[in-house]
C-alpha cells in the first residue's frame, strides 16, 4: 500500500522558484519523489538567456551538503561546486556553487525532483543560471532558471558540431531531461548557436 503525502507550499516555495509542489512517497520508501510545478515557460531560447545571469558548460566538481532553508518546510537543496569549462554568458568565473533542487532531508529521507535530478559527478552540463538574492544560506549561490528549462546533458556525438576553440568540446550535443518545448529549442539550436545569442545583448 502506498501513502501519498500532498503538501503545497506557496509563499516559501514562490522564494525559491518554484510554485509549488507534490511530495509522494512509498511507505517503506527512502525516496521522496517531488512532483514540481515551475511556472510559465519561456517562449525562446533568447528570453531564456535573458532571463539568466550566466550560461555555462560545467561539470560538478563536488556536492557540499543538503540543507532545508525555509523555516517551518522540509524543502530540501544540495549544494553543489560546479567547475566552469566555457561560460557562454556571464563574467569569466571558473567556478560557481549550484543550489540544487532535492538531497537528504532532516528525516534522512532523500527528495528527489523527477524532471530536475542532482547533477552527477561524471558529466557535463548546459546550465542556465540565476543568481539567488534572498535572505536564507541560498543567497549569493545559482540556481537553474525555471527549473528543467535551464537543465541540459552534454553527451558526445559526431553530429551537431560546436565550433570552439575547445577540443573537448565540439563533439558534444544537448540532451533535456524534460520534453518542454523551451527544451526542444535549446537541442534544436546547438552550443554554437546559443554561444553567439548569448552575445547580443537584450
Amino acid at each position: 500500500m502506498t501513502n501519498t503525502i500532498k503538501v503545497v507550499l506557496l509563499t516559501s516555495v514562490v522564494l525559491s522558484g518554484v510554485l509549488g509542489y507534490t511530495l509522494s512517497t512509498p511507505k517503506e520508501s527512502n525516496v521522496v519523489s517531488v512532483h514540481a510545478s515551475w511556472g510559465k515557460e519561456q517562449p525562446s531560447v533568447k528570453s531564456l538567456l535573458d532571463e539568466s545571469d550566466l550560461v555555462v558548460v560545467g561539470t560538478l566538481k563536488e556536492e557540499i551538503k543538503s540543507y532545508q532553508p525555509f523555516d517551518g518546510y522540509e524543502h530540501t537543496f544540495t549544494d553543489g561546486t560546479i567547475e566552469l569549462q566555457r561560460v557562454l554568458k556571464g563574467p569569466p568565473l571558473e567556478e560557481v556553487v549550484l543550489s540544487q533542487y532535492g538531497g537528504v532531508r532532516m528525516d534522512g529521507k532523500v527528495e528527489v525532483f523527477d524532471d530536475l535530478p542532482l547533477l552527477e559527478n561524471s558529466k557535463k552540463y548546459l546550465l542556465f543560471l540565476s543568481k539567488i538574492n534572498d535572505n536564507t544560506e541560498r543567497n549569493g549561490k545559482y540556481q537553474v532558471t525555471g527549473g528543467p528549462q535551464g537543465l541540459y546533458e552534454l553527451a558526445r556525438s559526431d553530429s551537431k558540431l560546436m565550433k570552439t576553440p575547445d577540443a573537448e568540446l565540439s563533439d558534444f550535443s544537448i540532451f533535456s531531461f524534460v520534453d518542454g518545448e523551451i527544451n526542444q529549442k535549446v537541442i534544436d539550436m546547438g552550443l554554437d548557436t546559443i554561444a553567439d545569442l548569448a552575445k547580443e545583448p537584450k
